[in-house]
């Protein structure tokens, strides 16, 4: 009777543990939702590249708010990378999205940043596809270098050569989520998807 007891109890334990891993991920896919819909709010975004700005808020690891002096508050969708989500609650995976997050806040908040592009364009959600740079460093860059986010090579871009060249000495000498061999596996399922896409378009 005490062994059966046990396996009951062992049992509300494991279910306790999935419900609360379950709240806590839909709370903060729910949050991270809550503060786009807050903070997108113009879509008819008119500035000029090299525009300077203020960190609002980082939204996730490859997405900002910021507000340039005397204007309203737009979102940047950085140009060329991707992370992961801040909200991925997966073993080997979770916690990778908001070190990302927190390593660009660092590299961005209380300085004078600048948005800069080759062609002013927004997304469907209305974010603003840019560059980020602070002192002429740009930030995108230095966050795949780093192995804090891969290259996007979905579609062409402007900087590509100089992204994939600063991913392959992050890859080389395993920085940042290429130490992940979980993270890596993604990262090559990502790719080989955006590798066939591009491949398709172009064929």
């Amino acid at each position: 009777m005490a062994r059966r007891s046990l396996e009951v109890s062992s049992n509300h334990v494991y279910w306790l543990v999935v419900v609360a891993l379950t709240v806590c991920t839909l709370f903060f896919v729910g949050s991270v939702q809550e503060r786009r819909g807050q903070l997108r709010t113009d879509r008819s975004v008119k500035i000029d590249s090299g525009t300077v700005v203020t960190l609002v808020r980082v939204i996730d690891a490859d997405e900002v708010s910021v507000r340039p002096e005397g204007g309203g508050t737009f979102v940047v969708r950085l140009l060329g990378v991707k992370g992961f989500s801040t909200t991925v609650n997966e073993p080997g995976l979770s916690g990778l999205g908001q070190n990302a997050a927190s390593h660009l806040e660092r590299l961005l908040v209380d300085k004078p940043v600048s948005v800069v592009f080759d062609e002013l364009a927004t997304d469907r959600s209305g974010r603003v596809l840019a560059y980020l740079e602070v002192e002429d460093q740009d930030v995108g860059e230095q966050m795949v270098r780093v192995g804090q986010l891969v290259t996007y090579t979905r579609f062409a871009f402007s900087r590509e050569e100089r992204y994939l060249s600063a991913e392959a000495e992050a890859r080389t000498h395993r920085t940042g989520l290429w130490g992940n061999y979980k993270a890596v596996s993604r990262v090559q399922g990502w790719q080989d998807t955006w590798k066939a896409a591009r491949e398709a378009e172009e064929g």
